[in-house]
């Protein structure tokens, strides 16, 4: 969970909203990028960027992981995760540090960097027992110092510290340390401190073998139907049919064979049973073949994901990616993007826009956008879905899909292709 705040320098700093990802679906993606609209708030969006990081013990891992915090130039990203252990201590001095005085009640607070942890306190002994393990996120292990500073908690009397170089670390096999004693400071000749460390490289693995195209980013997967094969005879020759006009050999032809549809398979889900009962008008939704690759009105066709999250009061939309879309133009290929707006009212505060793809028939996007809403909202609204290009033909839309959100069961992820069709409602606000 992400909290976006007003800074304030005299007074406290006012929450202006929070953005809600849930792990599961980092873990499998791997790496995400994406919007997220804000909860409690009335407007607004929060950029993330998302990572999963596996633990290394391998030293030649780190130095991957420092090249590249040094090449995204931030200081307070991390490398590495120390894991820190402290069993026991033995022979701490008496309190008030006098051989006569009274035992002490010693606990300690242990820090990395700007990050400090406390532990228990133990009451009446000079070698207490903690049992206690602590976990601290290493920017660079090369120069930082764990340090570790006990005090009697009746008199706030120090009674030792440790600074330990986890430079000492790297040297270590595994980058580990077990069950060590170490001498404390300012403290007597025999008392130590019993204590392991152990040292992990943060290195990104890579997502699960699973496509992230059947993913949610909210943690759901999504079933697909067994994908129809495509011939790529079949999909130039009804392209060619469609949408360009050459010689083969001329320029025209080979910029075409360039900008063949893509040959991914097609890949649909089963729809609920009310999908059938959409005007065809507004929404196609059909098991791609090998003669509808460029889709019923031959404009292409764009991969959607749609689910609507009860426990956060969201509709989630991810466009992933467009297939086939018609070159008016040979000398002039698009550069689509996707715009998307919640109907009736079609109200500014509901459009959302994906990036500019350049130079693209077939542009792959995997951008995810939220809208907050009511789960009971959902029967009156449709889903406006507009392909543009932001090059200046006669018209900017190259197709559009309105999709009625009532007739589908959105409390499950939904991934589908939908056929581009010609604009139903006119772009008033570009």
């Amino acid at each position: 969970m992400a909290f976006i705040l007003d800074k304030d320098k005299t007074g406290k700093d006012e929450p202006l909203g929070r953005a809600t990802v849930e792990v599961h679906g980092v873990t499998q993606k791997g790496q995400v990028d994406t919007w997220i609209s804000l909860e409690e708030a009335k407007t607004g969006m929060v950029h993330l960027r998302m990572t999963w990081l596996q633990l290394s013990d391998k030293l030649a891992d780190l130095k991957e992981a420092m090249a590249e915090t040094q090449l995204l130039r931030v200081t307070s990203m991390s490398s590495c995760v120390l894991m820190v252990f402290v069993d026991s201590v033995k022979n701490l001095p008496k309190a008030g540090g006098k051989s006569g005085g009274a035992q002490p009640d010693p606990m300690f607070q242990i820090s990395v960097a700007k990050t400090t942890h406390q532990s228990n306190i133990q009451y009446r002994t000079d070698s207490p027992v903690y049992e206690q393990g602590f976990t601290f996120l290493v920017n660079n292990p090369e120069v930082d110092t764990l340090h570790l500073k006990f005090t009697d908690q009746k008199t706030g009397t120090e009674l030792g510290k440790l600074a330990y170089n986890l430079s000492n670390l790297l040297d270590k096999e595994n980058l580990e340390l077990q069950d060590q004693p170490l001498q404390v400071k300012n403290a007597g000749p025999e008392t130590k401190v019993i204590m392991s460390m152990r040292l992990r490289v943060l290195k990104y693995c890579g997502g699960s073998a699973q496509d992230v195209d059947e993913i949610s980013l909210y943690g759901e997967e999504i079933t697909a139907a067994p994908p129809a094969q495509l011939t790529r005879e079949a999909s130039i020759k009804k392209q060619d049919s469609v949408s360009v006009k050459s010689e083969e050999g001329s320029p025209e032809h080979k910029l075409f064979e360039a900008m063949q549809p893509v040959e991914d398979p097609m890949i649909a889900t089963e729809a609920p049973p009310k999908v059938e009962s959409v005007p065809p008008s507004t929404l196609h939704h059909r098991q791609p073949s090998t003669t509808s690759s460029l889709g019923e009105s031959s404009l292409g066709k764009i991969q959607l994901t749609l689910r609507y999250s009860v426990q956060r009061q969201r509709l989630i939309i991810i466009v992933h990616k467009i297939a086939n879309l018609p070159l008016k133009d040979p000398s002039n290929i698009p550069d689509p993007y996707v715009k998307l707006y919640l109907l009736p009212e079609r109200s500014k505060e509901s459009k959302r826009k994906t990036e500019t793809i350049k130079d693209n028939c077939n542009p792959v996007y995997d951008e995810t956008f939220e809208y907050i809403m009511s789960q009971g909202e959902l029967s009156n609204r449709q889903l406006e879905v507009t392909v543009l290009t932001q090059k200046t033909w006669k018209s900017p839309v190259m197709g559009q899909v309105v999709v009625n959100l009532a007739e589908l069961d959105l409390t499950k992820a939904l991934t589908s292709w939908f056929d581009l069709q010609p604009e139903i409602f006119k772009e008033k606000e570009q």
